[in-house]
């Protein structure tokens, strides 16, 4: 399974998309803001660290050479659910997402400008698919064009800079990246706490608890396929997470629009099909134990 993984990176995306499809499904359980959701995920997440990982590893849970790029690098996961916040209040759900999909074709532009290997017309051609698959599930009006687009685009923008600035970071130790992208978010949804504090109930509780460890370990999967294969290559295979979506949510989807979503699904499953076929030819370089783990020699 590990040979597997390191050889097909497009799985760790899969891991990622269908990890976020759940934490989505359920997080309307937790019956208390979002705010609130974002900060005891993050709170939980590092809690699972240092529970875990903690006794062991030590300092070297947190100690980073580049300090200063995991803070940047933490701050776009932060800006993320505050855009998605900020929009999901002024525009809907299908408006939101209809914009925010242009986000894998972000990532495969900035790759391109940067230097980064993006994969060509082949994998630029992937991603539109997957971006008409997604409009057909999200069905989004003219409302696109609210001011409030301007936060779906933040949306889009942060999670396309965190994936290529993650890659900037692949030989960094993989459990203080994890660390500090979630402390970089705590902290400051810390300071606000009070003003959007809610007692959760014990179901409410044991949801939010869920989302942060499944949380760490999409983020873990989706680090780790940036470390293996340049994220523009893996672009298109984020558009699963609406398939995963359509799929959970399969119940809800009125008669008249089952057609259009499964067809959505279908370009989606194929613009991901290309990654599938990429192949890391000797895998990734191998790091001694202790560096992979975070802990300095």
């Amino acid at each position: 399974m590990k040979r597997l993984l390191s050889n097909y990176p497009a799985v760790f995306v899969v891991i990622f998309t269908l990890s976020w499809a759940v934490i989505e499904r359920i997080s309307t359980a937790a019956g208390v803001s979002i705010y609130q959701v974002v900060w005891t995920r993050y709170a939980v997440h590092l809690a699972f660290l240092a529970l875990v990982f903690g006794p062991r590893h030590r300092l070297g849970l947190v100690r980073s050479s580049h300090l200063g790029r995991q803070i940047v690098r933490s701050l776009l996961m932060l800006g993320m659910p505050l855009c998605f916040i900020w929009a999901i209040a002024r525009m809907s759900f299908q408006d939101l997402f209809g914009v925010f999909w242009i986000a894998p074709l972000l990532v495969i532009v900035i790759a391109t400008v940067i230097g980064e290997q993006s994969g060509g017309i082949l994998t630029f051609a992937a991603a539109v698919i997957g971006f008409l698959g997604a409009i057909l599930i999200c069905r989004p009006d003219t409302d696109v064009f609210h001011p409030a687009t301007l936060f779906a685009l933040g949306m889009a923008a942060s999670l396309a800079c965190y994936l290529v600035m993650s890659r900037t970071m692949r030989h960094e130790a993989e459990l203080p990246k994890l660390f500090h992208t979630a402390l970089w978010v705590f902290v400051p949804l810390s300071f606000v706490l009070p003003f959007f504090w809610q007692t959760p109930t014990l179901q409410g509780f044991v949801v939010m608890s869920a989302i942060g460890v499944i949380g760490c370990g999409a983020l873990y999967a989706l680090d780790r396929s940036v470390e293996i294969a340049p994220p523009a290559l893996m672009a298109p295979v984020l558009y699963t997470q609406l398939a995963w979506d359509a799929l959970l949510h399969w119940p809800l989807h009125a008669a008249t629009s089952m057609v259009r979503t499964l067809a959505g699904i279908v370009l989606i499953f194929t613009a991901a099909a290309p990654a599938f076929v990429w192949r890391a030819s000797q895998g990734i370089p191998s790091r001694p134990y202790r560096e992979t783990h975070g802990v300095s020699t």
